[in-house]
């Protein structure tokens, strides 16, 4: 399986979730929500410091960069390793593990998102609705609501 860090963005206590546009990498995901930016671990990643390990969170960072355009500081987020999704139930899944992160916005924070992320919302956990979501954001907002996961 490749491995994909899967990143949670929360904000003021609301998790964003977006629609997949068509420009993203993934086409079976495309048109659906997701609660979850990521992407795959690249060649490029595993040539910086602490070998595989190292490359899994240089990989992470890269998306969480590339996805919010840049906009952030470091003093705009806190992030945490919150375990892992394995999901056989669909082609996608199958060929992919996805190592689950949780990135805590500071109040009022804006990222500027890259066009493939459409109709950006921010969405109190209560409110999260799966369906109409992929495989690993109806996973994660199952989490949610069963206490699995703690924001």
């Amino acid at each position: 399986k490749q491995v994909v860090p899967y990143l949670l963005l929360i904000r003021d206590g609301r998790i964003l979730t977006y629609s997949r546009d068509k420009s993203g990498g993934e086409g079976r995901l495309h048109a659906m929500r997701s609660c979850g930016l990521g992407g795959h671990v690249e060649e490029k990643d595993y040539f910086k410091p602490g070998g595989w390990a190292g490359a899994i969170c240089v990989a992470a960072e890269r998306e969480f960069i590339e996805e919010t355009r840049d906009s952030l500081e470091p003093d705009d987020y806190d992030h945490s390793f919150i375990g892992f999704i394995n999901d056989d139930s669909d082609a996608v899944g199958r060929v992919h593990l996805g190592l689950l992160y949780l990135v805590a916005l500071a109040p009022g924070v804006s990222p500027r998102f890259a066009p493939e992320i459409a109709d950006p919302q921010w969405v109190a956990p209560q409110d999260l609705d799966p369906s109409g979501m992929e495989g690993w954001s109806r996973i994660v907002v199952e989490a949610i609501r069963e206490g699995r996961i703690t924001l």
